[in-house]
């Protein structure tokens, strides 16, 4: 257990702990995060991780979400089930507490998406209204009971008031009389115990009847509770002790109530806790430009442009890092203040973090795998109170490490066998990472030895890594190479500053020709990967281009799609009209020839039936010549073929011939080209069919609401209109229109093509209860 918690403070875990207190909002949240350790279970960092992810999805779609103020009243219930009473104070706290419970279950009420994982400690809060709004009639805002809390309380409180004037009246008429003038040091009323006195000259005491209270520091003035008002000032003590009983009696009563909801309220607590500790850690998350990584379970590592969290996100230079195929070592090398720890407590704290429920600073799909422990050797080890040198700590700690690690652990150690003789202390090391090599543990380690990069390079299951040195500038780039050994360049670092060639050049004679070799193999390797790099860079460019066209194209071709649907729909609305046309047509024909026939079948009937004739023809109803009117007057009588009703012309809409009319119930807009002119004479209409048959027809199949949720823009305003029609014309006075909330795109498309439609009399976002925002209500 001290070893972890060493770990912990090596790698810094403590102060990520801190930053993710100061995203809490309620002091409960900060103690309980506090406690917060690495989980070692798959099943618990999942959850641990889930709660992240969905409260950080909260606050991506509504970032001004909080949990609110509450309080932890946790004491507070302890004391109301012991049957002491509460303060105002603490009980105003209560009710601030419920406040925010059903504000956060409000708001998880109304989203439109399910969030298990929250709604699992929102459903533990209970409505505690009835409570919070019996507290906040009897306690005011500052704390204090308030003087209507009973009825007894405001009568006794409005006795106490008029006592009050009174007895202010009457000292006011004494004060301001001409025998007391010389009598009183000043013309005040104060108090004194809690009774109302004045203050009296020392030497005119005796002239004062009344009962003495207090006195001056200097004995000059004394002050006394005249005669006229001591059975007043009596009332009024006897009041304000009854108004204090009466106050305990409030208190003990809203406590008991408190005490009535132990379980609701401890609930309530934990619940509030637990959600403000899931959304610190997506505040956190947030503010790290963190990421949800991946946990595994087959010892593979993969970090994409990792960024240690606590180094300036503008400075940091991110890694990349991984562990896998095979491979459970990792030996980084390379030139001092270049990265090396860095990249090492980064791997460690990123392991941590994601073990503890935390979103990691790297890219999406990076990748931990699930370890028992970590365990670290970085930094000074040196140890005053065992007298220990550098190396014996280090190596102290190491034996440590090494009889405690599993074969799941994780093993980091910086700078392995310095302190100590280069020659012995590379072989204690090599010797060291061969152990934990066979033993499968993962492992990374930093070192400057040079054999130990021959180790990784010939070793099957280890890799070399270094950070990156600038020659050009003699500086670190903080950049990690993985599967590249680092390079000594002691050599060119020493010609650039000035140190004489020959020198330069003797040295390079004392390494012998293994060295040399190896470190021209590594230059080689160095320039290779510089082109690569570059090489990778013009292709990454290439592609970025080749989508941006591919892009292109695809927009290219659903704008095409698009115009041919266009196209087709706008043919096929032609032809549907053409085909009705011809159908009318037909059957006005058929009409004729069905009416001729019959002239001709009763014609010698109806030469004897004059009068009855004459009677048939006061009551034809008009009927249509078939010829489409030329010109048209408001009030003039027309005749719509569609509708087989005759209309009265109301007004002359626009130069496109379009025509607003009056058919029966209805008032609608038809083109002047689908009206007909009516003769007031002639053959009575047969077979027509009544306008109120074809409304009760239509009213039989549409409802007052449309659902457009999975619609497109476009499908949703055709559906609309449509609609809208039939509304129109089954008499629909209202009809509300479901878009749901998501973006607001479609409800906006909706709303847009609201305001130009003529039927459209008003319309507005539904209220509570007819769907909040999801819902557009219109009249017609």
């Amino acid at each position: 257990m001290e070893g972890r918690k060493r770990v912990l403070e090596k790698l810094e875990y403590n102060k990520i702990i801190k930053l993710l207190a100061d995203e809490a909002g309620s002091n409960l949240g900060k103690e309980r995060i506090q406690q917060l350790k690495p989980s070692y279970k798959m099943e618990d960092i999942n959850i641990l991780l889930q709660e992240t992810s969905e409260a950080s999805e909260v606050l991506r779609l509504y970032p001004q979400f909080s949990i609110g103020g509450f309080r932890n009243i946790k004491p507070y219930i302890k004391r109301t089930l012991l049957g002491l009473s509460l303060e105002p104070e603490n009980l105003l706290e209560i009710a601030t507490s419920i406040g925010s419970g059903v504000k956060v279950k409000r708001f998880f009420e109304d989203l439109d998406k399910n969030y298990p994982l929250l709604a699992k400690q929102v459903h533990r809060i209970e409505n505690l209204s009835g409570l919070k709004n019996t507290i906040e009639r009897a306690i005011t805002s500052e704390g204090t009971i308030a003087d209507d809390a009973s009825p007894r309380l405001k009568d006794i409180n409005r006795g106490i008031a008029d006592i009050k004037d009174k007895t202010k009246s009457k000292l006011q008429g004494i004060i301001h009389s001409t025998a007391m003038q010389k009598k009183l040091q000043e013309q005040i009323v104060t108090i004194r115990n809690g009774r109302y006195v004045v203050p009296v000259k020392q030497e005119y005491v005796s002239q004062v009847p009344g009962m003495v209270h207090d006195q001056s520091a200097s004995g000059a003035t004394v002050f006394i509770e005249p005669m006229i008002v001591v059975e007043l000032n009596n009332k009024l003590k006897q009041l304000i002790l009854q108004k204090k009983a009466e106050e305990e009696r409030i208190l003990s009563e809203l406590s008991q109530k408190v005490a009535g909801e132990e379980l609701s309220l401890h609930e309530l607590v934990e619940a509030l806790t637990n959600l403000d500790v899931f959304f610190a850690k997506a505040g956190l998350a947030y503010r790290l430009k963190a990421t949800k990584p991946i946990i595994n379970q087959n010892k593979h590592i993969n970090l994409k442009r990792a960024r240690h969290p606590l180094i300036n996100k503008e400075q940091v230079v991110p890694i990349d890092f991984w562990i896998r195929d095979n491979i459970t070592m990792v030996v980084i090398t390379g030139p001092n203040t270049g990265g090396k720890t860095v990249t090492i407590k980064t791997i460690g704290l990123l392991t941590l973090m994601a073990q503890s429920g935390l979103f990691i600073p790297a890219d999406e799909e990076s990748e931990i795998t699930l370890v028992d422990s970590v365990y670290a050797d970085i930094g000074d080890e040196q140890s005053l109170e065992q007298s220990l040198s550098t190396f014996s700590s280090h190596l102290t700690n190491i034996i440590d490490i090494l009889n405690n690690a599993t074969d799941n652990s994780l093993i980091l150690l910086d700078e392995l066998g310095a302190g100590t003789d280069p020659i012995e202390g590379a072989a204690l090391a090599r010797s060291i990472l061969e152990y934990l090599h066979n033993r499968g543990i993962l492992t990374v380690a930093t070192t400057h030895y040079g054999s130990l990069k021959h180790f990784a390079y010939n070793t099957p299951g280890v890799d070399n890594a270094s950070v990156e040195f600038d020659i050009g500038t003699l500086e670190p780039t903080y950049k990690l190479l993985m599967g590249l050994p680092g390079k000594s360049n002691a050599f060119e670092i020493s010609k650039r500053l000035g140190l004489d060639i020959s020198i330069v050049d003797r040295a390079k004679e004392f390494m012998d020709s293994d060295e040399i070799e190896v470190g021209n193999l590594i230059q080689d390797l160095e320039q290779s990967r510089r082109q690569i790099e570059q090489d990778r860079e013009e292709i990454l460019k290439q592609k970025q281009e080749a989508e941006e066209y591919k892009e292109h194209l695809r927009n290219k071709y659903e704008k095409l799609k698009n115009r041919e649907s266009q196209i087709l729909e706008k043919a096929a609305d032609e032809a549907r009209n053409l085909l009705k046309k011809v159908k009318l047509e037909v059957k006005e024909i058929i009409q004729e020839l069905h009416v001729t026939k019959q002239i001709q079948e009763n014609q010698d009937r109806l030469k004897g039936l004059d009068e009855e004739i004459s009677k048939t023809k006061k009551e034809t109803v008009p009927y249509y010549t078939g010829e489409r009117p030329k010109e048209l007057r408001i009030g003039e009588e027309v005749f719509i073929p569609k509708l087989n009703q005759k209309a009265t012309v109301l007004e002359l809409v626009g130069d496109n011939g379009d025509v607003f009319v009056q058919a029966g119930i209805m008032k609608i807009n038809v083109n002047i080209k689908d009206l007909r002119t009516v003769a007031q004479s002639g053959a009575k209409k047969e077979n027509s069919r009544p306008i109120t048959a074809m409304i009760t027809e239509k009213s039989r199949g549409i409802s007052p609401e449309l659902d457009l949720r999975g619609y497109s823009g476009e499908e949703a305003i055709k559906a609309v209109e449509k609609y809208l029609d039939d509304a129109v014309i089954v008499g629909l006075g209202q009809v509300s229109i479901i878009h749901g909330k998501g973006a607001g795109i479609l409800s906006r498309a909706v709303q847009e093509y609201l305001k130009s439609h003529p039927q459209v009399k008003d319309f507005r976002f539904g209220q509570h209860g007819e769907g909040g925002h999801g819902v557009t209500v219109v009249k017609l």
